[in-house]
């Protein structure tokens, strides 16, 4: 699965821990990294997130997932391809709800 997305990072961040991210999002959380500061109070990861326009409390929700050992899902694309990946993760069983 690995292979099949346009790159990967492996980030140690500070409150959030080792996190793995694959496709463009590695790209997106090092391009904030920079600008750290203007996200006050975000991590690298949130500063990424809220930058690609989720709201806030959204942020702050994935954050303390992410925190809690939870896995982040994040797709990005055209809103019937979004649509699709959700409805194919809803079908999917054993994922948590």
């Amino acid at each position: 699965m690995w292979a099949s997305l346009s790159g990967w990072a492996c980030l140690v961040i500070p409150d959030a821990g080792t996190i793995l991210v694959a496709g463009p999002l590695g790209g997106w959380i090092v391009g904030v990294l920079d600008n750290e500061a203007v996200f006050g109070g975000l991590s690298a990861l949130g500063a990424s997130l809220y930058s690609l326009g989720i709201p806030k409390d959204a942020v702050l929700r994935c954050e303390a997932a992410v925190r809690m050992d939870k896995l982040l899902l994040v797709a990005h694309g055209a809103v019937d391809e979004v649509d699709k990946a959700a409805e194919i993760l809803t079908l999917t069983p054993g994922l948590p709800r």
